[in-house]
């Protein structure tokens, strides 16, 4: 190639030997032009293995490095502590209950531990209507002279029942009004909102026998 051109282009002289003298294309011996062919094809394999090319490089023993950081290492598990929740705390708010505990017991008709265990649930229906001071003590009061807190207690002349022994005459109509149904005078359920009702829609006055007794304890 090399000597083709030079022909073609006129160049006399390829080159300069070690010892200073010119190289001139026509002056070339067989060995000579045989070392030059190789010397081009050992160039042009060169060129042909150089960057750019389309030649597979040998793979790198080390992995390249982006930034200058190495890459995340794929085995690492990283573990998230997460905060403890917040600690909430619940305020119970007033129960119509709670009022059980503030009943004065001064006698003389005193409030019995079979009586009280009612009061709860009295406090729970009396909660359902305007509650005027000492309403739960008065309502407790004639528990205890009624039925002294037997829901089953039957008086076997006048046939009075359960808790506030209600009169078997009025039940029906009162427990139709209270309760939206005819129920059950033995049912302490029942009994008391019935008596709840009463109380608080028609008075006192209806537990006529027990009123005059608890009076003076009222008034304590």
């Amino acid at each position: 190639m090399t000597l083709l051109l030079a022909l073609l282009l006129g160049i006399q002289i390829l080159g300069w030997r070690a010892d200073g003298t010119p190289v001139a294309w026509d002056t070339l011996g067989a060995e000579e032009v045989t070392r030059l062919a190789r010397m081009l094809h050992d160039s042009r394999s060169n060129l042909a293995l150089s960057p750019g090319s389309s030649s597979t490089a040998e793979p790198s023993d080390t992995i390249g490095e982006i930034g200058g950081s190495s890459p995340p290492d794929r085995g690492t598990t990283t573990t998230t502590t997460l905060p403890p929740p917040p600690t909430t705390t619940t305020t119970r708010g007033w129960q119509p209950a709670d009022e059980c505990n503030n009943i004065p017991n001064p006698g003389p008709v005193y409030l019995t531990d079979a009586t009280m265990n009612w009061c709860p649930m009295v406090a729970g229906h009396l909660a359902r209507y305007h509650w005027n001071p000492g309403d739960l003590r008065h309502l407790m009061l004639l528990i205890e002279c009624e039925s002294n807190g037997d829901p089953n207690a039957i008086n076997p002349t006048s046939g009075t029942s359960g808790l506030f022994q209600h009169r078997p005459v009025w039940w029906d109509g009162r427990s139709m009004q209270a309760l939206g149904r005819i129920g059950d005078p033995f049912d302490p359920h029942d009994n008391i909102h019935v008596a709840v009702w009463l109380a608080k829609t028609q008075g006192f006055g209806h537990w006529d026998g027990c009123e005059p007794q608890i009076a003076g304890t009222l008034n304590a």
